[in-house]
């Protein structure tokens, strides 16, 4: 099953029930609880994953892949959120190196004329 094609399909329909010129709370409530189970089982399914590649790796090779996980600011993190934007929305890009959450930004690198 596509859990990640099924959220996207339940996103499109409370999106269109937002857009209508006198929406519908009722339908909008139920169909936001249809988009939280369609999240719900996207994120399930992506723990599942998660842990069985878990138990086919070394301690080592686990450490490395969380490492690696880190660098590129978590691989899970895209996919649901990917996923959770509005059709149309384009995905922040992500923080510079040397970015860290309570510290500033770096400064932005000097323009060089020629």
């Amino acid at each position: 099953m596509d859990y990640g094609a099924d959220m996207e399909k339940e996103d499109l329909k409370l999106q269109t029930l937002l857009d209508a010129d006198v929406p519908n709370e009722g339908q909008i409530d139920t169909q936001v609880d249809q988009v939280l189970s369609a999240r719900g089982k996207l994120e399930r399914e992506f723990t599942m994953m998660n842990l069985d590649l878990r138990k086919v790796l070394s301690l080592e090779q686990w450490r490395q892949l969380k490492s690696l996980r880190g660098e590129a600011g978590g691989f899970g993190d895209r996919i649901f959120f990917r996923n959770a934007l509005p059709p149309g929305a384009v995905p922040l890009a992500p923080p510079p190196p040397g970015f860290s959450p309570g510290l500033p930004m770096p400064p932005p690198p000097p323009n060089e004329m020629f």
